[in-house]
């Protein structure tokens, strides 16, 4: 009997002690999976800066920023700049049309300083003709070239300024200027253990209106839709123009190359005229009409880039174009036939009547990089 009793308390303190284990190893899985789930809700909640930074905070954050890296950049709408007509960039602002609320860009030091663009998520400056610097207007990060020797003859426009990084992670900035008696000239900044400063200048007789990165290339547009690919070979730039078959006869001169979801598209589009969009089979080495953006929309106007995204995340309608309007800033929406579908109006700063857009400026593209080959 006592040998039965010890056996059996044995027996039920065993699983007693079984079952406590069982317990505190659920509690112990569970509790970990609970953190993981609620720093993604944080993560998803939070602006691109502050994503990076509570993606450095830990090796856990880190692995998870990581895991939704892909989808939280979907996330990010695009913002509009826009500045007051009387005091341009010193009192520039970011308009989130989700939520309808203005920032105030923090750009010091802006005297003599002229805006030309944007790349990377980088706004890009000129300070007395031939000193460009980039700065990151959600970070306040900076970027500076010394002055070239030889100074472009007209003023480089603003998708013609490329920042990029050869696969050697050296940083490459493409200056290029097409308003000079229907040619263009460029220039080509290389850092690098051989090299720093200005490469080159020279001219071309083709004109182009478009430069982009496009897979570890750059590849540019010509004014008659011709397409072109040019390499950093040593001190020089290799050219090529391939035929490239179902050339379409486009009728604008501010051409745009725009890629997307590994795709090289070219748009031509006029607001109140017409809206044509293009994308290039490699394959076949043909323009294919495109008369469905899907899921997509094409963001159009101002000095900032042009590119698509998929506004349903946010809520917005798809499949057609989100065009900015300089003065009064305002977003007009048109469909993929080129008519006016909608519109509403920038909300500027209350104290300032006379406002202007100075473009798009989308915050993902300050956590990307763009390569290009170094031969």
């Amino acid at each position: 009997m006592n040998a039965y009793n010890h056996c059996s308390s044995t027996s039920t303190g065993a699983k007693q002690n079984r079952s406590k284990k069982t317990k505190n190893s659920d509690t112990q899985v569970a509790l970990p999976i609970f953190i993981d789930d609620l720093l993604e809700f944080i993560a998803k909640r939070l602006d691109v800066v502050s994503f990076c930074a509570f993606g450095a905070t830990c090796k856990r954050t880190n692995k998870i920023c990581h895991r939704i890296k892909e989808d939280f950049l979907q996330s990010l709408a695009p913002l509009v700049v826009f500045t007051s007509t009387h005091n341009m960039v010193k009192t520039s602002y970011l308009f989130d049309m989700i939520s309808r609320k203005n920032m105030k860009l923090r750009l010091n030091n802006m005297d003599e300083k002229f805006l030309l663009g944007s790349t990377e998520g980088y706004m890009i400056f000129d300070k007395k003709r031939g000193h460009i610097f980039l700065v990151n207007p959600l970070t306040g990060h900076q970027l500076s070239y010394n002055k070239s020797s030889v100074i472009l003859r007209s003023t480089p426009r603003h998708d013609h300024i490329i920042m990029a990084t050869t696969l050697g992670k050296h940083n490459v900035l493409l200056a290029v200027s097409n308003d000079v008696g229907g040619w263009c000239e460029y220039q080509v900044f290389h850092s690098s253990s051989r090299i720093d400063g200005w490469l080159m200048h020279c001219e071309d007789e083709q004109a182009w209106v478009d430069v982009i990165v496009f897979k570890n290339r750059f590849y540019l547009l010509t004014s008659e839709a011709q397409l072109g690919e040019f390499k950093i070979e040593e001190l020089y730039l290799k050219f090529n123009w391939p035929v490239v078959k179902n050339n379409p006869k486009v009728n604008s001169q501010d051409l745009k190359l725009v890629v997307s979801d590994d795709k090289l598209f070219m748009v031509d589009f006029v607001a109140d005229e017409y809206f044509n969009i293009y994308k290039i089979d490699f394959d076949a080495m043909e323009w294919i009409k495109v008369d469905d953006l899907g899921e997509q929309a094409l963001f159009l106007g101002g000095k900032l880039g042009s590119a698509m995204k998929k506004p349903s995340k946010w809520g917005y309608p798809s499949n057609c174009v989100y065009f900015l309007q300089d003065s009064p800033p305002r977003v007009c929406l048109y469909s993929m036939e080129g008519k006016i579908i909608d519109n509403f109006p920038i909300e500027g700063n209350p104290t300032s009547a006379e406002l202007c857009s100075l473009g798009w400026y989308f915050p993902d593209q300050c956590m990307k990089v763009n390569y290009v080959v170094d031969e």
